[in-house]
């Protein structure tokens, strides 16, 4: 069984004497601790799965609180909990628990549940990932990319500095000489990579009489940003599948 650091008794006495936020801080500590403790222990990979099937839409719930105390911290301690997991409980082949484990993610950015504080901060959450977790990510670039091309295109944003991080995660996967990392990322990749070209862009109203030239103006910023750079890296993913494709008398699976 699973060691409590402390105990339901005092947790919940805890929690009458504070504040809704601050009862709401120690409830996430609480619950990350749990799951890192079952990450940790001896239990078998389905125990993982039915304790992740409970807690994740908490996670998902937190990290669209209103509070941004709250939101902040249900990402942080998201990140520590998927990094420690894909560590200690490398995927198997067949499986995909790690697709699973980014489905939050995915549904906070899709469904447009948060902010773009938050937003901006999962997209980073998402790029330390990738550098620091590559290999283990297996079915997770699944998810992964499917949350990246949810991302919302601030309007306001006149740099465009969110898009970095976007394309760092691509830029892993490409610059990392593995081709099985390669094969497990690479059609989503390439999937995120054509909607940035074919949606970066805002329409005018069919009822307008003239062209707005600040919608032509972002379009044109949006095209810069996006579409170049996306096509750039659409034209090396295809010469690399060339290589691979020719070098190699083994050839990875792409899933």
């Amino acid at each position: 069984p699973l060691e409590h650091t402390t105990s339901p008794k005092s947790t919940k006495a805890m929690s009458r004497s504070l504040p809704p936020v601050a009862t709401s801080v120690l409830h996430l500590h609480r619950l990350t601790e749990l799951v890192l403790l079952c990450s940790r222990s001896s239990h078998s990979l389905l125990n993982m799965m039915q304790v992740w099937s409970i807690v994740a839409s908490h996670f998902t719930e937190a990290a669209c609180h209103a509070d941004r105390t709250i939101s902040k911290l249900a990402i942080t301690s998201y990140h520590q909990i998927l990094t420690e997991v894909m560590r200690k409980r490398v995927e198997l082949p067949h499986f995909s628990f790690n697709e699973t484990l980014l489905k939050p993610m995915e549904d906070m950015l899709s469904l447009g549940l948060c902010d773009m504080d938050t937003q901006d901060q999962i997209v980073s959450c998402l790029c330390e990932l990738t550098e620091a977790n590559a290999r283990e990510m297996k079915s997770g670039w699944k998810a992964l990319f499917r949350s990246l091309r949810s991302v919302k295109v601030p309007v306001s944003n006149e740099e465009g500095t969110w898009t970095t991080p976007v394309f760092e995660v691509v830029s892993v996967v490409l610059e990392r000489d593995d081709v099985y990392i390669f094969a497990d990322a690479i059609i989503d990749c390439v999937m995120c990579l054509e909607k940035f070209i074919c949606s970066g862009s805002v329409q005018q109203s069919k009822d307008s009489v003239y062209v707005d030239p600040r919608i032509e103006a972002y379009n044109a910023r949006l095209a810069v940003q996006l579409g170049l750079p996306s096509l750039k890296y659409l034209s090396r993913i295809a010469t690399m599948l060339s290589i691979h494709s020719n070098g190699l008398e083994q050839r990875p699976f792409f899933a």
